[in-house]
């Protein structure tokens, strides 16, 4: 992959790499630092990028573990509540024990979205399975943005809550 590619490619998804780390760190100094650091692993391994089918996704899912780990280390003990990774392979370079807990961290998550309501299981699966906007969501739930909106945040601190009971 040329410079070129590299930068019309990943460039443009700057800005949501951005909000995933600053959503996840608070901390806007700390979101472009990551955000920096996400672009040099990504640029590490641009003789691999050509195989990825979705940019956005990957990058996201990189930045995601990426803030996961600064987290780790800023609070010195593992928060395994705060997000679920799931690498398929042991790609990261762990074992096989790793992937058996992301399956069944993923599993305890399905859980936790059947025991919400209908209206907040879709607005869930509609952000963040299939990554649509919040534009999108009401459009096609039928709903203003702000009751959009307002529905995910209470289905997500409904999952925190429920997660944290199965902890």
């Amino acid at each position: 992959m040329t410079q070129y590619d590299f930068k019309s490619i990943w460039l443009p998804y700057n800005a949501d790499f951005y909000r995933v780390a600053f959503s996840l760190l608070k901390d806007r100094d700390e979101a472009m630092d990551a955000t920096q650091d996400l672009y040099i692993k990504l640029w590490n391994m641009k003789n691999l990028l050509d195989q990825v089918e979705h940019p956005k996704a990957f990058g996201i899912r990189l930045m995601k573990n990426l803030c996961l780990d600064r987290i780790r280390k800023r609070n010195s003990r593992p928060d395994t509540a705060s997000a679920i990774t799931f690498e398929p392979n042991g790609e990261n370079g762990r074992g096989s024990d790793s992937v058996m807990i992301g399956k069944e961290d993923i599993r305890m998550l399905e859980a936790a979205i059947d025991k919400l309501p209908p209206t907040q299981q879709q607005i869930i699966r509609l952000r963040f399975y299939e990554e649509k906007n919040f534009e999108e969501i009401a459009s096609e739930m039928g709903l203003s943005q702000i009751n959009t909106r307002v529905l995910l945040s209470r289905a997500r601190n409904r999952l925190k809550t429920l997660l944290k009971r199965k902890i």
